[in-house]
Protein backbone atom coordinates (compact mmCIF):
# COMPACT_ATOMS: atom_id res chain seq x y z
CA UNK A 1 0.00 0.00 0.00
CA UNK A 2 1.35 3.38 -0.85
CA UNK A 3 0.73 6.34 1.31
CA UNK A 4 -0.15 9.50 -0.49
CA UNK A 5 0.30 12.75 1.38
CA UNK A 6 -1.98 15.57 0.69
CA UNK A 7 -0.41 18.88 -0.29
CA UNK A 8 -1.37 20.71 2.91
CA UNK A 9 -0.45 17.96 5.30
CA UNK A 10 2.47 18.82 7.62
CA UNK A 11 2.84 22.45 6.48
CA UNK A 12 1.47 25.64 7.94
CA UNK A 13 -1.34 27.23 5.96
CA UNK A 14 -0.13 29.40 3.05
CA UNK A 15 -1.94 32.28 1.44
CA UNK A 16 -3.65 30.91 -1.72
CA UNK A 17 -2.17 33.77 -3.80
CA UNK A 18 1.38 32.66 -2.91
CA UNK A 19 0.82 28.94 -3.34
CA UNK A 20 2.08 28.73 -6.94
CA UNK A 21 5.15 30.97 -6.41
CA UNK A 22 8.63 29.41 -6.26
CA UNK A 23 10.11 28.97 -2.78
CA UNK A 24 12.63 31.83 -3.29
CA UNK A 25 9.87 34.38 -3.78
CA UNK A 26 7.93 33.40 -0.71
CA UNK A 27 8.40 36.13 1.92
CA UNK A 28 10.66 35.09 4.80
CA UNK A 29 9.44 35.34 8.36
CA UNK A 30 10.26 38.50 10.31
CA UNK A 31 12.93 36.90 12.47
CA UNK A 32 14.78 35.73 9.31
CA UNK A 33 14.79 39.27 8.03
CA UNK A 34 16.08 40.61 11.37
CA UNK A 35 18.98 38.13 11.44
CA UNK A 36 19.84 39.05 7.84
CA UNK A 37 19.81 42.75 8.77
CA UNK A 38 22.16 42.14 11.69
CA UNK A 39 24.58 40.06 9.64
CA UNK A 40 24.59 42.30 6.57
CA UNK A 41 24.45 45.80 8.03
CA UNK A 42 24.92 46.01 11.77
CA UNK A 43 27.76 43.51 12.20
CA UNK A 44 30.10 45.24 9.67
CA UNK A 45 29.26 48.60 11.25
CA UNK A 46 30.16 47.25 14.69
CA UNK A 47 33.44 45.79 13.36
CA UNK A 48 34.35 49.14 11.75
CA UNK A 49 33.51 51.00 14.96
CA UNK A 50 35.70 48.63 17.01
CA UNK A 51 38.56 49.05 14.54
CA UNK A 52 38.27 52.85 14.73
CA UNK A 53 38.21 52.72 18.54
CA UNK A 54 41.28 50.44 18.58
CA UNK A 55 43.18 52.74 16.21
CA UNK A 56 42.34 55.73 18.38
CA UNK A 57 43.37 53.90 21.55
CA UNK A 58 46.73 52.92 20.04
CA UNK A 59 47.58 56.37 18.69
CA UNK A 60 46.33 58.28 21.75
CA UNK A 61 48.38 56.26 24.25
CA UNK A 62 51.74 56.38 22.47
CA UNK A 63 54.95 57.00 24.40
CA UNK A 64 55.70 60.58 25.34
CA UNK A 65 59.29 61.72 25.75
CA UNK A 66 59.49 64.27 28.51
CA UNK A 67 62.39 66.16 30.04
CA UNK A 68 63.22 65.84 33.68
CA UNK A 69 64.12 68.95 35.62
CA UNK A 70 67.88 69.40 35.58
CA UNK A 71 69.41 69.41 39.01
CA UNK A 72 72.98 68.98 40.14
CA UNK A 73 74.69 66.62 37.74
CA UNK A 74 77.68 64.45 38.55
CA UNK A 75 80.79 64.88 36.45
CA UNK A 76 81.51 62.02 34.12
CA UNK A 77 85.27 62.75 33.85
CA UNK A 78 88.06 63.85 36.14
CA UNK A 79 89.75 67.11 35.10
CA UNK A 80 93.54 67.21 35.57
CA UNK A 81 95.85 70.09 34.69
CA UNK A 82 98.22 69.32 31.81
CA UNK A 83 101.97 69.31 32.43
CA UNK A 84 104.99 68.68 30.21
CA UNK A 85 106.44 65.16 30.18
CA UNK A 86 110.09 64.61 30.98
CA UNK A 87 110.68 61.90 28.37
CA UNK A 88 109.08 61.08 25.07
CA UNK A 89 107.47 57.77 24.31
CA UNK A 90 109.84 54.84 23.78
CA UNK A 91 109.03 52.11 21.31
CA UNK A 92 111.07 48.91 21.24
CA UNK A 93 110.74 47.15 17.91
CA UNK A 94 112.65 44.91 15.57
CA UNK A 95 112.29 45.69 11.88
CA UNK A 96 114.16 46.04 8.62
CA UNK A 97 114.79 49.59 7.46
CA UNK A 98 115.65 50.58 3.93
CA UNK A 99 117.68 53.71 3.14
CA UNK A 100 115.80 56.58 1.58
CA UNK A 101 118.78 57.31 -0.71
CA UNK A 102 121.58 55.30 -2.17
CA UNK A 103 124.86 56.72 -3.40
CA UNK A 104 127.28 55.47 -6.04
CA UNK A 105 130.84 56.59 -5.33
CA UNK A 106 133.11 57.12 -8.30
CA UNK A 107 136.21 59.15 -9.02
CA UNK A 108 137.12 61.19 -12.09
CA UNK A 109 140.56 59.56 -12.15
CA UNK A 110 141.67 56.02 -12.74
CA UNK A 111 144.03 54.20 -10.45
CA UNK A 112 144.57 51.55 -7.83
CA UNK A 113 142.63 51.90 -4.57
CA UNK A 114 145.19 51.86 -1.78
CA UNK A 115 143.10 52.67 1.28
CA UNK A 116 139.41 52.28 2.18
CA UNK A 117 137.79 53.97 5.20
CA UNK A 118 136.45 51.66 7.93
CA UNK A 119 132.94 53.14 7.58
CA UNK A 120 132.76 52.36 3.86
CA UNK A 121 131.06 48.99 4.31
CA UNK A 122 127.48 47.85 4.19
CA UNK A 123 125.51 49.59 6.95
CA UNK A 124 128.55 51.72 7.73
CA UNK A 125 128.69 55.47 8.34
CA UNK A 126 130.96 58.20 7.08
CA UNK A 127 131.07 61.65 8.54
CA UNK A 128 131.28 64.82 6.48
CA UNK A 129 134.80 65.54 5.20
CA UNK A 130 136.10 62.03 5.97
CA UNK A 131 138.16 60.36 3.23
CA UNK A 132 136.32 57.36 1.84
CA UNK A 133 139.24 55.81 -0.11
CA UNK A 134 142.67 56.68 -1.42
CA UNK A 135 143.76 56.12 -5.03
CA UNK A 136 147.41 55.60 -6.16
Amino acid sequence: MSAVLKRDEGRPPVDPALENLPIALVPAPLWHRMVALVLKALLPAVILALAAWGWHAITATGPVAGRAASGVEARLVDVVAARAATAGPTVAALARAEAAQTAILSTPTAGLITDVAAGLVRHGRLSAGQTAFAID
